[in-house]
C-alpha cells in the first residue's frame, strides 16, 4: 500500500496573491477552521442571538446562501449573531484568520449606512457594544468607509478608511471602481425587461440584487459579471454583464421599478504568528500592523488611512512585562497591543434611529492554530 499524501501545513485554495492564502481549508491536526454559507442558516444551533424588540435573523434566498440580518423599531435596535464560545486568540506562534463576506445596501429604504454602525471581528462578547476586547471592522453611521479596531482591556486603537462599502471592489479610494446600475421596463406592473445601463467596474464576485418599486413584490433579479476575477491581488475586479430577471413579481406601480445593485465585500485580517497582522479587502492587503511596520502606533490612538501616513505601523512604543510574559515577543510586535483573551465570531448591526435596517452577510471563514 502507498504512503498518504501528507499536508502537515493542512490545504488551502485561495490564490497566492491572496491575503488568506495560507488559510486551511483542509486543516492539518494542528489547525481548526470553520465556514459557513448558510445553506442551511441554523441559528438556534451555531449562533447566539442578541436581538432588541424587532430585531432578527433569518435565512436569505440568494445563490449560494446568505443570512440577512434585521434591525428593530426601536431605538436604538441591537441585531447580532455571535457563536456562542471564546475560542479564537492572538497567540505567539499561532496563526489567526478571519474572513466575512457582507452587503450593506446604499439605495433603497433599506440603506443602513446613515444612522446604522455595522460589525464583524472577534470579541470576548457575544454583543460587540459589550466587549472589552477584540479584533474588529466597523462601520460608524453616517457613511460607507469601514474602520479596523482593536480593543484591549477597553482600550481602542481605530485605524479609519480601511474599506469602502458602496465601492465594488471595497478598496477605499479606488477611482477605478464604479457602481453599476440596471434599467428596466417602465410599464406594466412586473419586472419584464432587463438591460445594463452603467457597467461600472470592480466587482470581485456578482452582487446582490434587490428589486423594488412602489407597491408590488416577488422580484428577483441576479447578473452575472463581464470576467471572473479570483482572489486578490492586482486589478479593479469586473463590470456587469448579463443580467437576468429570475422572478418577475407582481403589484409593482409603473415607472417606480429599480434594484439596488450591492456589492458583496470580504473584510479579513490575517496573524502569521510571527509579529504581523495584515488586513485585507476582497483578498487585497490595505494595512499591515507588526514589528516590520513603517509608523510607530500607540495604542488608545487613532489614525486614518490615505491622509499621508504609510499603511504600515508597528509598536515599538509599548511592551509587555517580564511576569507577563517571560518570553519578551520582538520590539514592535503585533501580539504586544493585542488582545490576549479567547475571542468569538460575532457579526451585525446597531441603530442609531427606529428605523429598520439590514445587513446581509453571505460567507464566513474563520481558523486558528494551536501548538
Amino acid at each position: 500500500m502507498p504512503n498518504p499524501t501528507r499536508f502537515p501545513s493542512g490545504v488551502s485554495t485561495f490564490p497566492i496573491q491572496h491575503v488568506q492564502n495560507t488559510f486551511p481549508v483542509v486543516p492539518s491536526q494542528w489547525q481548526v477552521n470553520k465556514g459557513d454559507d448558510f445553506i442551511p442558516f441554523r441559528q438556534s444551533t451555531d449562533y447566539t442571538a442578541t436581538a432588541s424588540t424587532g430585531a432578527s435573523a433569518a435565512a436569505y434566498a440568494w445563490n449560494g446562501g446568505a443570512v440577512k440580518i434585521t434591525g428593530g423599531t426601536t431605538t436604538p435596535f441591537k441585531s447580532f449573531e455571535a457563536l456562542g464560545a471564546n475560542s479564537l486568540q492572538v497567540v505567539p506562534g499561532n496563526q489567526l484568520w478571519h474572513d466575512v463576506r457582507l452587503a450593506a445596501p446604499t439605495g433603497s429604504m433599506q440603506n443602513p449606512l446613515t444612522d446604522s454602525v455595522v460589525y464583524t471581528g472577534f470579541f470576548d462578547n457575544v454583543d460587540p457594544t459589550a466587549a472589552t476586547n477584540g479584533i474588529y471592522f466597523t462601520k460608524p453611521a453616517g457613511g460607507s468607509t469601514v474602520n479596523l479596531v482593536i480593543l484591549k482591556n477597553s482600550t481602542a486603537t481605530t485605524f479609519s478608511n480601511i474599506a469602502d462599502l458602496s465601492k465594488p471592489s471595497g478598496i477605499y479610494g479606488d477611482t477605478y471602481s464604479t457602481a453599476g446600475a440596471l434599467a428596466f421596463n417602465t410599464t406594466g406592473t412586473t419586472f419584464s425587461s432587463v438591460s445594463v445601463s452603467a457597467t461600472g467596474q470592480g466587482y470581485r464576485c456578482a452582487p446582490l440584487c434587490i428589486p423594488f418599486g412602489t407597491a408590488g413584490s416577488g422580484a428577483q433579479i441576479y447578473t452575472q459579471l463581464g470576467g471572473a476575477i479570483q482572489g486578490g491581488g492586482s486589478g479593479s475586479g469586473a463590470p456587469l454583464f448579463a443580467p437576468y430577471i429570475v422572478a418577475a413579481g407582481s403589484g409593482y406601480t409603473a415607472n417606480t421599478l429599480g434594484c439596488d445593485i450591492i456589492p458583496w465585500v470580504n473584510l479579513q485580517f490575517w496573524y502569521n504568528g510571527k509579529g504581523t497582522l495584515s488586513v485585507g479587502v476582497n483578498g487585497r492587503v490595505v494595512l499591515t500592523l507588526g514589528k516590520e511596520g513603517v509608523t510607530t502606533a500607540t495604542p488608545g490612538s487613532t489614525y486614518t488611512l490615505g491622509s499621508g501616513l504609510a499603511n504600515s505601523y508597528n509598536f515599538s512604543g509599548t511592551s509587555l512585562t517580564a511576569g507577563v510574559s517571560p518570553v519578551q515577543p520582538a520590539v514592535g510586535d503585533f501580539y504586544v497591543a493585542s488582545p490576549q483573551v479567547p475571542m468569538q465570531l460575532a457579526f451585525g448591526l446597531v441603530g442609531t434611529s427606529g428605523n429598520a435596517r439590514y445587513l446581509y452577510v453571505e460567507e464566513v471563514n474563520i481558523a486558528t492554530e494551536l501548538n
